[in-house]
């Protein structure tokens, strides 16, 4: 059977062993009972035994790779007894390489291909132990190589504006190596940097790229770098979209006023679906239709503009913004300002007055008239153009004489005559310019006229006496208002008295003129002598303003003054004398004095001494104020005298008289002193020879020389 220790190898009868020696062990390649006899060696012995088949145990016992993975089997044995198996691995089917290890080579590191191919997706090894049985003990291993794919996401964003927009790419490598990449193709040849994750860049717009639309398709996939037959994902695709833009708009210059003016909207972008919005601040009723198509170069648009509704010397701007959205990307340009010429108007304006004449404290409203006109047509403009009726007032002439209730952007305007004013009348200038058109402008003037006063009387008819009163009255032209400033009455200087020194008036009619008064003035109770009072009436509120003064003759009530003058007088004899036996005839004139009119009569001649009479040729005179009255007086002494003369003698010639309008009378007289002497005789020197007869001129009677 062999020496003792050595295996022995049963038949491969069903494990039926025979002739066992002691010690012996029996190995099978059948399954069943291992069964070892350590027989004594005295002893022989022989049966039948069952014993375990030698097994090899392979972990692990089924694998599952990725490409360029690897995994790493050991191998075990079983039913060895004492003896020691050696392992022989092999790679009996499948891509892929292994490497032995182990110090009884009992591991086998098996590496996938680094790319595992459609069709090949399957390696087996098998190990077996090689070293204790006739033939080798073996199993097999199955590993399972996972195929390798690539997919991609999608796009973000996947809609793009052209000219340099990105949108993030992402790679999925399933089954590959660790540090396997994906290569990008771009239908339109966009160039994509190599990587799992990379970012698209937009290229530029070209009038190839956007022929016909303003969309353009990129197909997008990825293959894994160096995998070969090569490994590609599905498909995904980018919208690239055409940005809006606006080269022209023709024509670029529109005028107002005009309706349906055909533009064409030059540029990129443009689709069906694009809005198209054409705004100015300065025409916000201008009116417009667009048509947008698929073509991406031009849109169609009718464009109504009205007539511009202010006036403007200078084009004004508009703009056109087209904005397209597509796919919920939106791409908006705005075109350089749009010329619109203007319609030139012009305006003219007119003041209207409630009044052109004022006076103090009186108004006058002003409202303006502003007129608009076409420039190029003079026709009147349109009632929707702004023309509002508003100015701004100032006065330009005469400022100090009223004022301006409002003065900006007025619909009208009061002006008040603030001043009394002393001759010459003046005139007040108001300006008004239009409040928008500050280049209309009109003005319109108003007079002032000046306040005069006159006083009633305006003179004096006759002198005034002791207590007697003159009754005034003011009538003042344009002295203003109702309301209006009282008069300031004055004396000068302050003899006599007026009733007020200040009195207030009614103005009569409308409020240009009024009177004030009655004021009266009262002389003083006595006049010793003649005078005059100066009487005066000013504005209060322009003492410059006053009527021309009134003279005042005051003067003693009416008298008469009574003189006697000797008319026959002898040369040789002195005034006055009186020689007995004769007469003596004096002129009595009397004159009035401040106006007296009436009758004065004669007083009889007191006082006389026995022997001398007095006579008058009249016992009254009439006297006026124009004419004087005369009469007679003879004085007679007669012969029985004596021949002692009386000595000199005071003779009164007394009037009186009461002055017609007068109650009371008024009694003057007038004196001389009578000198009587002795008589003498007749024809003797100095002796008159006769008296010459009253109111006649007088004859002197001859005088004859004295003789010695």
């Amino acid at each position: 059977m062999g020496n003792a220790g050595d295996p022995v190898e049963c038949p491969l009868n069903g494990g039926l062993c025979y002739g066992l020696e002691n010690g012996e062990s029996y190995l099978t390649n059948y399954s069943g009972l291992e069964y070892v006899y350590a027989g004594d060696s005295s002893t022989g012995a022989s049966g039948i035994f069952y014993v375990d088949a030698l097994a090899i145990d392979i972990s692990p016992g089924y694998y599952t790779l990725d490409g360029g993975e690897q995994v790493t089997f050991t191998a075990g044995a079983s039913n060895t007894g004492m003896y020691l198996p050696f392992y022989q691995w092999t790679l009996v089917g499948g891509p892929g390489s292994g490497v032995v290890s182990g110090s009884s080579d009992q591991d086998y590191t098996y590496t996938a291909p680094p790319q595992v191919a459609s069709g090949n997706t399957t390696a087996t090894v098998k190990g077996c132990i090689t070293n204790l049985t006739s033939s080798p003990v073996c199993q097999t291993v199955t590993i399972d190589l996972l195929l390798e794919t690539i997919s991609v996401d999608t796009p973000s964003p996947n809609v793009l504006l052209a000219n340099g927009s990105t949108a993030s790419l992402q790679a999925n490598i399933t089954n590959g190596a660790e540090n396997a990449t994906a290569f990008w193709t771009s239908s339109l040849g966009v160039s994509i940097p190599t990587g799992l994750s990379t970012t698209y860049t937009a290229p530029v717009a070209t009038s190839a790229l956007f022929s016909k639309s303003n969309t353009a398709t990129d197909n997008i996939f990825a293959t894994i770098l160096g995998s070969s037959p090569a490994v590609v994902s599905q498909t995904t695709s980018l919208t690239l979209v055409e940005p809006v833009t606006i080269t022209n708009v023709s024509p670029a210059s529109w005028t107002a006023g005009t309706a349906n003016i055909p533009v064409t909207i030059n540029g990129t972008g443009f689709s069906a679906s694009s809005t198209v919005t054409i705004s100015s601040p300065t025409w916000p009723l201008m009116t417009y239709s667009c048509t947008p198509t698929s073509n991406p170069t031009s849109i169609p648009c009718s464009v109504t503009i009205p007539a511009n509704l202010s006036n403007m010397t200078a084009s004004q701007g508009a703009t056109i913004t087209v904005t397209t959205t597509t796919s919920g990307l939106t791409s908006t340009a705005a075109s350089n300002p749009i010329s619109i010429t203007p319609i030139a108007y012009s305006y003219s304006m007119s003041l209207l007055t409630s009044t052109s004449s004022l006076w103090y404290g009186s108004t006058s409203t002003i409202t303006p008239v502003i007129t608009c006109k076409v420039a190029s047509t003079g026709a009147a403009c349109a009632s929707n153009v702004q023309n509002p009726q508003l100015a701004n007032f100032t006065i330009i002439n005469g400022a100090g004489l009223g004022s301006l209730s409002a003065t900006t952007n007025a619909a009208s305007t009061v002006l008040t005559d603030t001043a009394l004013i002393a001759a010459p009348s003046q005139n007040v200038t108001v300006q008004g310019c239009a409040s928008v058109w500050l280049t209309a402008c009109a003005t319109t003037n108003f007079t002032i006229p000046a306040t005069s006063i006159m006083l009633n009387p305006p003179t004096m008819a006759s002198p005034l006496t002791g207590g007697k009163t003159q009754l005034f009255t003011a009538s003042i032209q344009n002295e203003g208002t109702a309301t209006a400033n009282a008069l300031t009455w004055t004396l000068t200087p302050s003899t006599g008295t007026l009733t007020s020194a200040t009195t207030t008036r009614t103005v009569q009619g409308s409020p240009v003129s009024g009177t004030s008064g009655p004021n009266t003035y009262t002389a003083p109770a006595t006049i010793t002598s003649p005078g005059t009072v100066t009487l005066t009436a000013c504005m209060a509120a322009n003492t410059g303003i006053c009527a021309t003064p009134v003279v005042i003759t005051l003067q003693p009530a009416p008298t008469f003054t009574v003189t006697a003058a000797q008319i026959d007088r002898p040369l040789s004899l002195p005034p006055n004398t009186l020689s007995m036996g004769h007469t003596i005839a004096y002129a009595v004139g009397v004159t009035s004095l401040y106006g007296f009119s009436g009758t004065v009569s004669f007083q009889p001649v007191g006082g006389l001494p026995a022997g001398i009479t007095a006579t008058f040729s009249a016992s009254a005179v009439n006297v006026t104020s124009s004419t004087s009255g005369s009469a007679e007086l003879i004085l007679a002494a007669g012969y029985g005298a004596g021949a002692s003369p009386p000595p000199p003698l005071a003779v009164n010639v007394t009037g009186t008289g009461t002055s017609s309008g007068s109650a009371s009378s008024v009694t003057n007289s007038t004196g001389f002193t009578l000198t009587p002497r002795a008589m003498q005789y007749a024809g003797s020197c100095g002796v008159s020879k006769g008296i010459a007869p009253l109111n006649y001129p007088f004859v002197p009677w001859v005088t004859y020389p004295s003789f010695p």
